[in-house]
């Protein structure tokens, strides 16, 4: 899963929706729950290209309770819940960078991108930082701060804010409810990170053919994401997502996205989970 903003439509949608099925089947004690699965989610080859491409994405994720929480897209993480539902703690992610040659170890289909010729990979980044998110009635909030630790080295923000909808089964209280989330979601990065994804060097422009462009701090993308969370049994849950993000700023001024790519950004995927 080479594109970034693939990673981060998943990570926004599922990380709402974990939320929201913890607080529709709380726990009488604290217990290991382990969750396998995977999916297909189309997504542009890389932030701010035109071309896409299907991948296919393992889902592996493992919780207590509902403090600790790993995954793949939520990343390493605890819960510390306060008062009036607030919920914060540190955190742990990987950016799965950026193939100058177009290659993804996921793709399965798609354009194998040929606009990143003459620019420099990306190193996969361990992004260390913390979150804090809170939760009224069926409003649910989450801002993540994340410094990378290698790779791009950038300083990055995401606030997302999502509105609820809880369908019960028809088994009533006693089943599993069919979950719908929507809402806005922005990201800001530092000039270490939008310049890593956005900028293009010396080096870059005689490779590529496009001017040297420098890219500062800013908000990164505007967009809107829609989740769906349906049941299928005991274990197996049906997981949708859909996302739409608005280059802004710098990024969307790069000459990379304004001559071989594009400010619109669109993700849709789709998901098995397994219950262990």
């Amino acid at each position: 899963m080479k594109s970034l903003y693939a990673f981060i439509g998943v990570t926004l949608s599922l990380a709402a929706l974990s939320g929201s099925l913890q607080a529709q089947a709380p726990e009488t004690a604290p217990s290991w729950r382990v969750g396998v699965g995977g999916g297909s989610l189309w997504a542009p080859a890389f932030p701010g290209s035109k071309d896409y491409q299907l991948m296919v994405v393992p889902d592996i994720r493992v919780a207590y309770g509902d403090t600790f929480f790993a995954s793949v897209d939520q990343g390493v993480g605890y819960n510390f819940r306060g008062e009036l539902g607030w919920v914060a703690g540190p955190l742990l992610k990987l950016d799965f960078g950026r193939n100058a040659d177009g290659k993804s170890a996921f793709r399965v289909a798609g354009s194998r991108s040929q606009a990143l010729v003459g620019f420099a990979d990306i190193d996969s980044t361990l992004q260390a930082g913390g979150f804090v998110g809170g939760r009224w009635g069926d409003w649910q909030a989450r801002l993540e701060l994340l410094q990378g630790l290698n790779g791009h080295e950038g300083f990055t923000g995401s606030l997302n804010l999502d509105y609820n909808v809880v369908m019960l089964s028809a088994e009533g209280r006693r089943g599993p409810p069919t979950i719908l989330s929507t809402g806005p979601r922005l990201l800001w990065g530092d000039a270490g990170y939008n310049d890593a994804y956005f900028g293009i060097s010396s080096a870059a422009s005689l490779g590529s053919g496009l001017p040297s462009y420098k890219a500062g701090a800013g908000l990164v993308s505007a967009g809107w994401s829609f989740s769906y969370v349906r049941p299928l049994g005991p274990q197996l849950t049906l997981i949708g997502i859909g996302g739409y993000d608005r280059l802004m700023g710098d990024a969307a001024d790069s000459p990379l996205v304004q001559k071989r790519g594009s400010e619109n950004q669109f993700t849709v995927g789709l998901f098995l989970s397994w219950a262990l």
